[in-house]
Protein backbone atom coordinates (compact mmCIF):
# COMPACT_ATOMS: atom_id res chain seq x y z
CA UNK A 1 0.00 0.00 0.00
CA UNK A 2 3.32 2.31 0.23
CA UNK A 3 1.99 3.81 -3.51
CA UNK A 4 -1.63 4.67 -2.50
CA UNK A 5 -1.51 8.08 -2.44
CA UNK A 6 -3.66 11.02 -2.31
CA UNK A 7 -6.73 11.03 -3.34
CA UNK A 8 -7.28 6.96 -2.45
CA UNK A 9 -6.20 7.77 1.14
CA UNK A 10 -8.07 10.65 1.56
CA UNK A 11 -11.11 8.82 1.32
CA UNK A 12 -10.17 6.20 3.53
CA UNK A 13 -9.52 8.69 6.08
CA UNK A 14 -13.08 10.00 4.94
CA UNK A 15 -14.78 6.65 5.89
CA UNK A 16 -12.90 6.53 8.91
CA UNK A 17 -14.15 10.12 9.88
CA UNK A 18 -17.73 9.66 8.94
CA UNK A 19 -17.94 6.17 10.88
CA UNK A 20 -17.11 7.86 14.08
CA UNK A 21 -19.40 10.86 14.01
CA UNK A 22 -22.31 8.39 12.44
CA UNK A 23 -21.58 5.80 15.79
CA UNK A 24 -22.91 8.55 17.85
CA UNK A 25 -26.07 9.48 15.21
CA UNK A 26 -26.77 6.54 13.34
CA UNK A 27 -30.24 5.00 14.22
CA UNK A 28 -29.60 1.74 16.73
CA UNK A 29 -30.93 -1.45 14.84
CA UNK A 30 -32.53 -4.18 17.27
CA UNK A 31 -30.02 -6.59 16.61
CA UNK A 32 -27.35 -4.93 18.77
CA UNK A 33 -29.27 -4.35 21.93
CA UNK A 34 -30.25 -7.67 21.88
CA UNK A 35 -26.24 -9.03 21.34
CA UNK A 36 -25.60 -6.50 24.02
CA UNK A 37 -28.09 -7.30 26.30
CA UNK A 38 -26.66 -11.54 25.97
CA UNK A 39 -23.14 -10.13 26.87
CA UNK A 40 -24.52 -8.14 29.87
CA UNK A 41 -25.86 -11.89 30.97
CA UNK A 42 -22.52 -13.45 30.41
CA UNK A 43 -20.79 -10.65 32.56
CA UNK A 44 -23.64 -10.67 35.49
CA UNK A 45 -23.77 -15.12 35.88
CA UNK A 46 -26.34 -15.61 33.19
CA UNK A 47 -25.61 -18.31 31.21
CA UNK A 48 -26.62 -18.05 27.31
CA UNK A 49 -29.38 -20.05 26.27
CA UNK A 50 -30.13 -21.80 29.97
CA UNK A 51 -30.95 -18.31 31.62
CA UNK A 52 -31.12 -15.74 28.20
CA UNK A 53 -32.30 -16.75 25.27
CA UNK A 54 -30.45 -16.82 22.06
CA UNK A 55 -30.16 -17.81 18.59
CA UNK A 56 -26.12 -17.29 17.77
CA UNK A 57 -23.28 -19.11 18.71
CA UNK A 58 -21.72 -17.40 21.55
CA UNK A 59 -18.13 -16.68 20.87
CA UNK A 60 -19.13 -12.90 19.86
CA UNK A 61 -21.20 -12.22 23.70
CA UNK A 62 -18.19 -14.11 25.27
CA UNK A 63 -15.80 -11.56 23.97
CA UNK A 64 -18.03 -8.33 24.52
CA UNK A 65 -19.09 -9.15 28.24
CA UNK A 66 -16.04 -7.37 29.02
CA UNK A 67 -17.85 -4.36 28.41
CA UNK A 68 -19.50 -4.72 31.71
CA UNK A 69 -17.11 -5.80 34.30
CA UNK A 70 -16.32 -2.11 34.47
CA UNK A 71 -19.51 -0.37 34.07
CA UNK A 72 -22.42 0.19 35.50
CA UNK A 73 -26.17 0.93 33.76
CA UNK A 74 -24.69 3.21 30.99
CA UNK A 75 -26.85 3.66 28.36
CA UNK A 76 -24.05 4.82 26.44
CA UNK A 77 -22.26 1.53 26.70
CA UNK A 78 -23.89 0.97 23.41
CA UNK A 79 -22.07 4.10 21.70
CA UNK A 80 -19.03 1.94 23.30
CA UNK A 81 -20.14 -1.25 22.19
CA UNK A 82 -20.13 0.54 18.06
CA UNK A 83 -16.93 1.93 18.72
CA UNK A 84 -15.32 -1.62 19.70
CA UNK A 85 -16.22 -2.43 16.33
CA UNK A 86 -13.64 -0.05 14.56
CA UNK A 87 -10.68 -2.67 14.86
CA UNK A 88 -13.30 -5.68 12.68
CA UNK A 89 -14.33 -2.73 10.30
CA UNK A 90 -10.11 -2.09 9.58
CA UNK A 91 -9.30 -5.72 9.84
CA UNK A 92 -12.29 -6.41 6.95
CA UNK A 93 -10.48 -3.60 4.84
CA UNK A 94 -7.21 -5.17 5.25
CA UNK A 95 -8.32 -8.35 4.32
CA UNK A 96 -9.77 -7.11 1.03
CA UNK A 97 -7.13 -5.03 0.13
CA UNK A 98 -4.58 -8.76 0.86
CA UNK A 99 -7.56 -10.67 -1.20
CA UNK A 100 -7.29 -8.02 -4.08
CA UNK A 101 -3.71 -7.78 -3.98
CA UNK A 102 -3.31 -11.19 -4.75
CA UNK A 103 -6.14 -11.64 -7.74
CA UNK A 104 -4.70 -7.92 -9.52
CA UNK A 105 -2.28 -5.43 -8.96
CA UNK A 106 -1.73 -3.12 -6.41
CA UNK A 107 -3.92 -0.54 -7.96
CA UNK A 108 -6.24 -2.50 -7.82
CA UNK A 109 -5.43 -3.69 -4.37
CA UNK A 110 -5.87 -0.03 -3.06
CA UNK A 111 -9.14 1.02 -4.37
CA UNK A 112 -11.14 -2.28 -3.68
CA UNK A 113 -9.88 -1.37 -0.16
CA UNK A 114 -11.16 2.44 -0.72
CA UNK A 115 -15.07 0.77 -2.36
CA UNK A 116 -15.26 -1.38 -0.08
CA UNK A 117 -14.89 1.42 2.84
CA UNK A 118 -17.64 3.76 1.12
CA UNK A 119 -20.02 0.62 -0.04
CA UNK A 120 -22.98 1.50 1.73
CA UNK A 121 -24.59 -1.20 3.06
CA UNK A 122 -21.29 -2.61 3.82
CA UNK A 123 -20.51 0.90 5.88
CA UNK A 124 -23.75 1.04 7.71
CA UNK A 125 -23.83 -2.20 8.07
CA UNK A 126 -20.87 -3.00 9.79
CA UNK A 127 -21.17 -0.14 11.70
CA UNK A 128 -23.69 -1.46 14.10
CA UNK A 129 -22.88 -3.23 16.84
CA UNK A 130 -23.42 -7.17 15.23
CA UNK A 131 -22.29 -10.56 15.55
CA UNK A 132 -21.99 -10.66 11.89
CA UNK A 133 -18.87 -8.07 11.96
CA UNK A 134 -16.69 -10.67 13.58
CA UNK A 135 -18.45 -13.19 11.23
CA UNK A 136 -17.64 -11.01 7.99
CA UNK A 137 -14.12 -10.77 9.22
CA UNK A 138 -13.55 -14.53 9.59
CA UNK A 139 -15.21 -15.15 6.19
CA UNK A 140 -12.68 -12.90 4.55
CA UNK A 141 -9.88 -14.41 6.39
CA UNK A 142 -10.24 -17.83 4.84
CA UNK A 143 -10.38 -16.45 1.66
CA UNK A 144 -7.30 -14.23 1.93
CA UNK A 145 -5.30 -17.30 3.69
CA UNK A 146 -6.17 -19.80 1.07
CA UNK A 147 -5.35 -17.61 -2.06
CA UNK A 148 -1.94 -17.06 -0.48
CA UNK A 149 1.59 -17.98 -1.00
CA UNK A 150 1.70 -19.46 2.16
CA UNK A 151 2.78 -23.07 2.70
CA UNK A 152 -0.21 -25.60 2.30
CA UNK A 153 -0.11 -26.77 5.81
CA UNK A 154 0.03 -23.58 7.29
CA UNK A 155 -2.93 -22.29 5.05
CA UNK A 156 -4.77 -25.05 5.90
CA UNK A 157 -4.44 -24.64 9.67
CA UNK A 158 -5.21 -20.58 9.20
CA UNK A 159 -8.16 -21.39 6.97
CA UNK A 160 -9.24 -24.27 9.57
CA UNK A 161 -8.91 -22.22 12.52
CA UNK A 162 -10.57 -19.09 10.92
CA UNK A 163 -13.78 -21.79 9.87
CA UNK A 164 -13.98 -23.03 13.32
CA UNK A 165 -14.37 -19.42 14.30
CA UNK A 166 -16.96 -18.28 11.79
CA UNK A 167 -18.52 -21.43 13.37
CA UNK A 168 -18.16 -20.45 17.22
CA UNK A 169 -19.80 -17.19 15.94
CA UNK A 170 -23.08 -17.97 13.64
CA UNK A 171 -23.88 -21.47 12.02
CA UNK A 172 -25.28 -19.42 9.20
CA UNK A 173 -21.28 -20.45 8.69
CA UNK A 174 -22.65 -23.66 7.37
CA UNK A 175 -23.53 -21.05 4.05
CA UNK A 176 -19.34 -20.43 3.94
CA UNK A 177 -18.46 -24.27 4.35
CA UNK A 178 -20.78 -24.60 1.24
CA UNK A 179 -20.04 -21.92 -0.89
CA UNK A 180 -16.19 -22.57 -0.71
CA UNK A 181 -16.65 -26.39 -1.01
CA UNK A 182 -18.23 -25.70 -4.29
CA UNK A 183 -15.94 -22.64 -5.11
CA UNK A 184 -12.78 -25.59 -4.66
CA UNK A 185 -14.59 -28.06 -6.04
CA UNK A 186 -15.76 -25.79 -9.25
CA UNK A 187 -12.16 -24.16 -9.92
CA UNK A 188 -10.62 -27.48 -10.13
CA UNK A 189 -13.08 -28.88 -12.50
CA UNK A 190 -12.82 -26.02 -14.65
CA UNK A 191 -9.00 -25.73 -14.83
CA UNK A 192 -8.32 -29.17 -14.98
CA UNK A 193 -6.72 -28.58 -18.04
CA UNK A 194 -4.14 -26.47 -16.84
CA UNK A 195 -2.91 -29.27 -14.48
CA UNK A 196 -5.43 -31.24 -12.27
CA UNK A 197 -4.53 -31.60 -8.66
CA UNK A 198 -4.54 -34.86 -7.14
CA UNK A 199 -7.66 -36.09 -5.93
CA UNK A 200 -5.05 -37.84 -2.87
CA UNK A 201 -3.85 -34.66 -2.03
CA UNK A 202 -7.13 -32.62 -1.80
CA UNK A 203 -8.89 -35.17 0.14
CA UNK A 204 -6.14 -34.91 2.46
CA UNK A 205 -6.39 -30.94 2.38
CA UNK A 206 -10.16 -31.32 2.93
CA UNK A 207 -9.68 -33.13 6.15
CA UNK A 208 -6.77 -30.67 7.45
CA UNK A 209 -9.34 -28.01 7.38
CA UNK A 210 -12.93 -29.99 8.12
CA UNK A 211 -11.00 -31.53 10.88
CA UNK A 212 -9.32 -27.88 12.30
CA UNK A 213 -12.80 -25.98 11.98
CA UNK A 214 -14.52 -28.36 14.24
CA UNK A 215 -12.47 -28.30 17.11
CA UNK A 216 -14.32 -25.15 18.06
CA UNK A 217 -17.72 -25.58 17.49
CA UNK A 218 -17.54 -29.32 18.78
CA UNK A 219 -15.74 -27.49 21.78
CA UNK A 220 -18.45 -25.25 22.40
CA UNK A 221 -21.05 -27.85 22.34
CA UNK A 222 -19.03 -30.32 24.91
CA UNK A 223 -18.78 -27.07 27.45
CA UNK A 224 -22.26 -26.55 27.48
CA UNK A 225 -23.44 -30.31 27.35
CA UNK A 226 -20.99 -30.40 31.04
CA UNK A 227 -22.67 -27.07 32.27
CA UNK A 228 -26.16 -29.31 32.01
CA UNK A 229 -27.39 -26.74 29.70
CA UNK A 230 -27.17 -28.97 26.12
CA UNK A 231 -30.97 -29.10 25.46
CA UNK A 232 -31.11 -24.98 26.02
CA UNK A 233 -28.03 -24.57 23.41
CA UNK A 234 -29.37 -27.00 20.73
CA UNK A 235 -32.94 -25.62 20.67
CA UNK A 236 -31.34 -22.13 20.64
CA UNK A 237 -28.70 -22.66 18.24
CA UNK A 238 -30.47 -25.46 15.92
CA UNK A 239 -33.70 -26.20 16.37
CA UNK A 240 -34.85 -22.38 16.74
CA UNK A 241 -33.85 -21.72 13.63
CA UNK A 242 -35.07 -23.87 11.52
CA UNK A 243 -37.60 -23.34 9.79
CA UNK A 244 -40.07 -23.61 6.69
CA UNK A 245 -39.13 -21.00 3.58
CA UNK A 246 -40.51 -17.34 4.63
CA UNK A 247 -41.06 -16.79 0.65
CA UNK A 248 -40.56 -19.71 -1.44
CA UNK A 249 -40.89 -17.89 -4.62
CA UNK A 250 -36.99 -16.78 -3.40
CA UNK A 251 -36.00 -19.78 -5.10
CA UNK A 252 -37.12 -18.27 -8.46
CA UNK A 253 -34.02 -16.50 -8.07
CA UNK A 254 -32.35 -19.41 -9.57
CA UNK A 255 -33.21 -19.32 -12.74
CA UNK A 256 -31.42 -15.92 -13.91
CA UNK A 257 -28.46 -16.32 -11.38
CA UNK A 258 -27.24 -19.59 -12.44
CA UNK A 259 -26.34 -18.57 -16.43
CA UNK A 260 -24.74 -15.50 -15.01
CA UNK A 261 -22.48 -17.26 -12.67
CA UNK A 262 -21.98 -19.88 -15.39
CA UNK A 263 -21.24 -17.92 -18.18
CA UNK A 264 -18.67 -15.76 -16.10
CA UNK A 265 -17.23 -18.27 -14.58
CA UNK A 266 -16.52 -19.84 -17.88
CA UNK A 267 -15.18 -16.69 -19.58
CA UNK A 268 -12.60 -16.71 -16.24
CA UNK A 269 -11.56 -20.17 -16.38
CA UNK A 270 -10.86 -19.65 -20.55
CA UNK A 271 -8.80 -16.14 -19.54
CA UNK A 272 -5.08 -16.03 -20.81
CA UNK A 273 -3.17 -15.22 -17.24
CA UNK A 274 -0.78 -16.91 -15.33
CA UNK A 275 -2.78 -20.33 -14.50
CA UNK A 276 -2.13 -19.44 -10.68
CA UNK A 277 -3.97 -16.30 -11.13
CA UNK A 278 -6.88 -17.82 -13.23
CA UNK A 279 -7.50 -20.11 -10.26
CA UNK A 280 -7.55 -17.29 -7.55
CA UNK A 281 -9.81 -15.52 -9.39
CA UNK A 282 -12.00 -18.07 -10.32
CA UNK A 283 -12.31 -19.68 -6.68
CA UNK A 284 -13.34 -16.05 -5.25
CA UNK A 285 -15.57 -15.47 -7.42
CA UNK A 286 -17.41 -18.28 -7.09
CA UNK A 287 -17.21 -18.13 -3.83
CA UNK A 288 -18.83 -14.82 -3.39
CA UNK A 289 -21.07 -15.98 -6.13
CA UNK A 290 -21.91 -19.27 -4.50
CA UNK A 291 -22.59 -17.57 -1.61
CA UNK A 292 -25.22 -15.33 -3.30
CA UNK A 293 -26.87 -17.97 -4.67
CA UNK A 294 -27.34 -19.75 -1.54
CA UNK A 295 -28.63 -16.99 0.59
CA UNK A 296 -30.92 -15.46 -2.26
CA UNK A 297 -32.26 -18.90 -3.13
CA UNK A 298 -32.23 -21.66 -0.38
CA UNK A 299 -31.78 -20.10 2.73
CA UNK A 300 -35.02 -19.83 4.42
CA UNK A 301 -34.63 -16.54 5.83
CA UNK A 302 -32.34 -13.67 4.28
CA UNK A 303 -31.62 -10.85 6.23
CA UNK A 304 -30.35 -7.46 5.69
CA UNK A 305 -27.04 -8.49 7.58
CA UNK A 306 -26.39 -12.10 6.07
CA UNK A 307 -25.63 -10.09 2.66
CA UNK A 308 -22.20 -8.45 4.35
CA UNK A 309 -20.00 -10.94 3.35
CA UNK A 310 -21.21 -10.79 -0.46
CA UNK A 311 -20.33 -7.41 -0.44
CA UNK A 312 -16.47 -6.85 0.03
CA UNK A 313 -15.53 -9.48 -2.85
CA UNK A 314 -18.21 -8.45 -5.29
CA UNK A 315 -16.50 -4.76 -5.24
CA UNK A 316 -12.83 -7.00 -5.46
CA UNK A 317 -14.13 -7.95 -8.83
CA UNK A 318 -15.37 -5.17 -10.05
CA UNK A 319 -12.87 -2.68 -9.23
CA UNK A 320 -10.54 -3.64 -12.39
CA UNK A 321 -13.91 -2.83 -14.78
CA UNK A 322 -14.07 0.32 -12.95
CA UNK A 323 -10.80 1.36 -13.09
CA UNK A 324 -10.53 1.45 -16.71
CA UNK A 325 -12.39 4.45 -16.72
CA UNK A 326 -11.07 7.15 -14.02
CA UNK A 327 -14.18 8.81 -14.06
CA UNK A 328 -15.91 5.56 -13.41
CA UNK A 329 -14.15 5.64 -10.19
CA UNK A 330 -14.89 9.02 -9.21
CA UNK A 331 -18.95 8.25 -9.71
CA UNK A 332 -19.24 5.49 -7.92
CA UNK A 333 -17.14 7.17 -4.38
CA UNK A 334 -19.30 10.26 -4.69
CA UNK A 335 -22.13 8.40 -5.16
CA UNK A 336 -21.33 6.33 -2.09
CA UNK A 337 -20.71 8.38 -0.03
CA UNK A 338 -23.85 10.54 -1.08
CA UNK A 339 -26.05 7.45 -0.52
CA UNK A 340 -24.07 7.09 3.41
CA UNK A 341 -25.22 10.64 3.77
CA UNK A 342 -28.46 10.68 2.36
CA UNK A 343 -29.65 6.77 4.04
CA UNK A 344 -27.95 7.82 7.42
CA UNK A 345 -29.06 11.35 7.69
CA UNK A 346 -26.13 12.45 10.27
CA UNK A 347 -28.15 15.54 10.67
CA UNK A 348 -30.65 14.03 12.99
CA UNK A 349 -30.00 12.58 16.41
CA UNK A 350 -31.63 9.08 15.50
CA UNK A 351 -29.31 7.54 18.24
CA UNK A 352 -31.17 9.45 20.54
CA UNK A 353 -34.33 7.33 20.94
CA UNK A 354 -32.54 3.83 21.88
CA UNK A 355 -30.69 5.97 24.48
CA UNK A 356 -33.41 7.74 26.21
CA UNK A 357 -35.42 4.33 26.00
CA UNK A 358 -32.71 2.92 28.21
CA UNK A 359 -32.04 5.77 30.33
CA UNK A 360 -35.97 5.95 31.36
CA UNK A 361 -35.99 2.35 31.80
CA UNK A 362 -32.90 1.71 34.02
CA UNK A 363 -34.27 5.32 35.91
CA UNK A 364 -37.45 3.55 36.67
CA UNK A 365 -36.65 0.21 37.67
CA UNK A 366 -34.64 -1.69 39.83
CA UNK A 367 -31.89 -4.00 38.71
CA UNK A 368 -33.63 -7.26 40.20
CA UNK A 369 -37.14 -5.87 38.54
CA UNK A 370 -38.15 -7.71 35.10
CA UNK A 371 -38.73 -5.36 32.04
CA UNK A 372 -40.40 -7.38 29.03
CA UNK A 373 -38.75 -5.93 25.80
CA UNK A 374 -39.07 -7.73 21.98
CA UNK A 375 -34.99 -8.75 22.28
CA UNK A 376 -33.34 -6.94 25.63
CA UNK A 377 -33.30 -3.48 23.93
CA UNK A 378 -33.54 -2.84 27.70
CA UNK A 379 -29.98 -4.13 27.99
CA UNK A 380 -29.42 -3.76 32.06
CA UNK A 381 -32.97 -5.64 32.63
CA UNK A 382 -33.72 -9.16 32.67
CA UNK A 383 -36.79 -10.32 30.89
CA UNK A 384 -39.92 -11.85 31.70
CA UNK A 385 -40.44 -14.23 28.95
CA UNK A 386 -37.82 -16.66 27.61
CA UNK A 387 -37.94 -16.18 23.77
CA UNK A 388 -37.11 -12.98 22.31
CA UNK A 389 -39.41 -11.43 19.25
CA UNK A 390 -37.27 -11.81 16.68
CA UNK A 391 -37.81 -12.96 13.24
CA UNK A 392 -38.11 -16.71 13.39
CA UNK A 393 -40.07 -16.30 16.52
CA UNK A 394 -42.39 -13.87 15.16
CA UNK A 395 -42.76 -16.27 11.94
CA UNK A 396 -43.44 -19.24 14.16
CA UNK A 397 -45.66 -17.47 16.12
CA UNK A 398 -47.99 -16.76 12.76
CA UNK A 399 -47.45 -20.24 12.05
CA UNK A 400 -48.81 -21.50 15.39
CA UNK A 401 -46.14 -23.52 16.21
CA UNK A 402 -45.33 -21.55 19.36
CA UNK A 403 -47.54 -20.05 21.56
CA UNK A 404 -47.95 -17.00 22.74
CA UNK A 405 -47.89 -17.01 26.30
CA UNK A 406 -46.07 -13.20 26.85
CA UNK A 407 -49.00 -12.21 29.16
CA UNK A 408 -48.99 -14.60 31.57
CA UNK A 409 -44.79 -14.25 32.44
CA UNK A 410 -46.22 -10.51 32.82
CA UNK A 411 -48.41 -11.85 35.36
CA UNK A 412 -46.15 -14.19 37.08
CA UNK A 413 -43.13 -12.06 37.21
CA UNK A 414 -45.35 -8.96 38.44
CA UNK A 415 -43.18 -6.90 35.32
CA UNK A 416 -44.53 -3.12 35.54
CA UNK A 417 -42.57 -2.00 32.32
CA UNK A 418 -43.13 -2.83 28.87
CA UNK A 419 -40.53 -0.80 26.05
CA UNK A 420 -42.64 -1.72 22.68
CA UNK A 421 -45.97 -2.54 21.98
CA UNK A 422 -44.82 -4.40 19.00
CA UNK A 423 -46.49 -7.55 20.02
CA UNK A 424 -48.20 -10.43 19.38
CA UNK A 425 -51.97 -10.19 19.25
CA UNK A 426 -52.57 -11.71 22.31
CA UNK A 427 -49.71 -10.11 24.23
CA UNK A 428 -51.05 -7.10 22.39
CA UNK A 429 -54.25 -6.72 23.34
CA UNK A 430 -53.39 -7.28 27.66
CA UNK A 431 -50.64 -4.44 27.07
CA UNK A 432 -53.85 -1.94 25.71
CA UNK A 433 -55.78 -3.05 28.83
CA UNK A 434 -53.46 -3.31 31.96
CA UNK A 435 -50.52 -0.39 30.46
CA UNK A 436 -50.34 2.86 29.99
CA UNK A 437 -47.65 5.15 27.48
CA UNK A 438 -45.46 6.83 29.83
CA UNK A 439 -42.65 8.36 28.04
CA UNK A 440 -41.09 6.32 25.93
CA UNK A 441 -42.61 3.11 27.49
CA UNK A 442 -45.61 1.94 28.95
CA UNK A 443 -46.23 0.90 32.69
CA UNK A 444 -48.58 -1.30 34.13
CA UNK A 445 -51.66 0.88 34.68
CA UNK A 446 -55.26 2.17 34.17
CA UNK A 447 -56.75 5.81 33.48
CA UNK A 448 -60.14 6.48 34.79
CA UNK A 449 -63.31 8.95 34.05
CA UNK A 450 -63.22 12.46 35.87
CA UNK A 451 -64.06 11.83 39.28
CA UNK A 452 -66.63 13.61 40.68
CA UNK A 453 -65.13 13.94 44.37
CA UNK A 454 -68.59 13.16 46.05
CA UNK A 455 -67.99 10.23 46.96
CA UNK A 456 -69.27 7.95 44.51
CA UNK A 457 -67.11 5.53 43.56
CA UNK A 458 -65.21 4.46 40.43
CA UNK A 459 -64.05 0.69 39.66
CA UNK A 460 -61.37 -0.42 38.30
CA UNK A 461 -59.46 -3.95 36.75
CA UNK A 462 -55.14 -4.29 37.47
CA UNK A 463 -54.04 -7.16 35.67
CA UNK A 464 -50.44 -7.30 37.02
CA UNK A 465 -49.97 -7.29 40.90
CA UNK A 466 -47.85 -4.51 42.13
CA UNK A 467 -47.65 -1.60 44.47
CA UNK A 468 -49.99 1.33 42.52
CA UNK A 469 -50.29 5.40 43.23
CA UNK A 470 -53.23 7.78 41.83
CA UNK A 471 -52.19 10.97 39.89
CA UNK A 472 -53.75 13.18 37.78
CA UNK A 473 -52.46 16.19 35.78
CA UNK A 474 -51.28 18.32 39.22
CA UNK A 475 -50.08 15.33 40.55
CA UNK A 476 -50.75 12.82 43.77
CA UNK A 477 -54.84 12.25 44.16
CA UNK A 478 -55.79 11.88 47.61
CA UNK A 479 -58.19 8.67 47.43
CA UNK A 480 -59.50 5.29 48.89
CA UNK A 481 -58.89 2.04 46.85
CA UNK A 482 -61.15 -0.46 48.21
CA UNK A 483 -61.71 1.78 51.22
CA UNK A 484 -58.35 1.91 52.00
CA UNK A 485 -56.92 5.34 52.24
CA UNK A 486 -53.66 5.83 49.46
CA UNK A 487 -50.89 7.45 51.34
CA UNK A 488 -47.75 6.89 48.72
CA UNK A 489 -48.26 3.70 47.51
CA UNK A 490 -50.18 0.44 47.80
CA UNK A 491 -50.21 -3.17 46.74
CA UNK A 492 -52.74 -3.98 44.75
CA UNK A 493 -53.84 -7.53 43.25
CA UNK A 494 -54.43 -8.54 39.75
CA UNK A 495 -58.49 -8.14 39.90
CA UNK A 496 -61.24 -5.34 40.21
CA UNK A 497 -61.20 -2.48 42.82
CA UNK A 498 -63.34 0.69 43.59
CA UNK A 499 -61.76 4.17 43.90
CA UNK A 500 -63.27 6.86 45.78
CA UNK A 501 -62.08 10.07 45.25
CA UNK A 502 -61.67 13.01 48.09
CA UNK A 503 -62.18 15.84 45.36
CA UNK A 504 -62.92 16.32 41.80
CA UNK A 505 -60.00 14.96 39.42
CA UNK A 506 -59.67 15.57 36.06
CA UNK A 507 -57.55 12.67 34.10
CA UNK A 508 -57.02 10.61 36.67
CA UNK A 509 -54.66 7.45 36.21
CA UNK A 510 -54.42 4.22 38.44
CA UNK A 511 -50.27 3.66 37.88
CA UNK A 512 -47.13 1.93 38.93
CA UNK A 513 -45.27 3.86 41.58
CA UNK A 514 -42.33 3.09 40.26
CA UNK A 515 -43.30 4.99 37.20
CA UNK A 516 -42.93 8.27 39.64
CA UNK A 517 -39.09 8.10 39.06
CA UNK A 518 -38.63 8.90 35.76
CA UNK A 519 -40.31 13.28 36.26
CA UNK A 520 -40.57 14.22 32.67
CA UNK A 521 -43.45 13.14 31.98
CA UNK A 522 -47.33 14.05 32.88
CA UNK A 523 -50.37 11.84 32.46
Amino acid sequence: MRKLLGIPWTLLATSFALRLFLIFRYRFDSDEPQHLHVAWGWAHGFMQYRDLFDNHMPVFHLLSAPLFLFADDDARLLFVARMAMLPLFAAAIFLVWRIAGALFDERVAGWSAVLVALCPPFFLGSLEYRADDLWLVCWLGVIAVLISDLPRTDKDLAAGMLLGLAFGVSMKSVLFACALAGAAILTSVLTAYRGAVPIGQAAKRVARIVGIALILPLGIGAAFALAGAWKPFFYGVFDHNLIRFEHAWRVLWFIPLYPLIRITALAIARSTADALIVRRRLFVFLACAGYLLLLVAFWPMASDESYLPFYPLAVVLITPFLLRRPVAVTIACAAAIGAIVIIARPWKDEARQEIDTVMEVVSMTAANEPVMDLKGESIFRARPSYLVLEAITNAKLRMGSLRDSIADSLVRSATHVVVDDNLPPRTRRFVDRYYVPWGSVYVAGVRLPQLRGDGSAASFTIGVPGPYVVISERGRVRAMIDGVLVRKAMYLKPGRHTLVAMRRTSRPLVIWSGALKWPFVRP
